[in-house]
């Protein structure tokens, strides 16, 4: 197996490839285009009108991309995973229960291919190693590993 090269910055430069810097994107904010979204978004916020969504980080589709409207709130995990309950821990509670959220949903994904009746399908290897541990590990105080993350907080294997 070929052992993978350094990326060289100059090399990428000199390639007309796009680097992305913090003062880039700064400049990038002052953009009418970009004053105009924000006015968007705030304009959501304030009606209470944001659509929160909590996606597989693995899917090859973002649901924001799917809704095609301004005020969403795109957050990813493994598996869509941590969401069955608002807890202290949960990074994610204080975005759930805010007050400019107007609804929240969460989106698994499988490979249509792989439908069978009565078997959870298959493509979400986050749901594909839930399947393979043991059931039930919740009483997990910390998590160090990914097979712990994938069997505290990945509630089943079927999407």
């Amino acid at each position: 197996m070929a052992e993978s090269k350094p990326i060289n910055i100059r090399e990428m430069a000199r390639k007309n490839m796009l680097i992305i810097t913090p003062e880039m994107l700064m400049k990038d904010n002052e953009l009418p285009r970009s004053r105009e979204l924000l006015a968007v978004w705030e304009e959501a916020k304030r009606t209470h009108n944001l659509i929160v969504t909590h996606d597989c980080g693995d899917a090859r589709v973002s649901s924001a991309d799917v809704l095609g409207r301004p005020g969403i709130v795109a957050l990813n995990s493994i598996a869509s995973a941590n969401t069955r309950e608002e807890t202290a821990d949960d990074p994610f509670s204080f975005v759930y229960g805010h007050y400019a959220a107007k609804a929240v949903l969460v989106n698994g994904h499988y490979d249509g291919e792989t439908v069978k009746t009565g078997e959870p399908p298959g493509g979400c290897g986050g749901l594909g190693e839930r399947a393979k541990v043991e059931p039930d590990k919740r009483h997990l105080k910390t998590i160090e590993t990914a097979a712990q993350y994938v069997s505290a907080l990945i509630e089943h294997s079927d999407v």
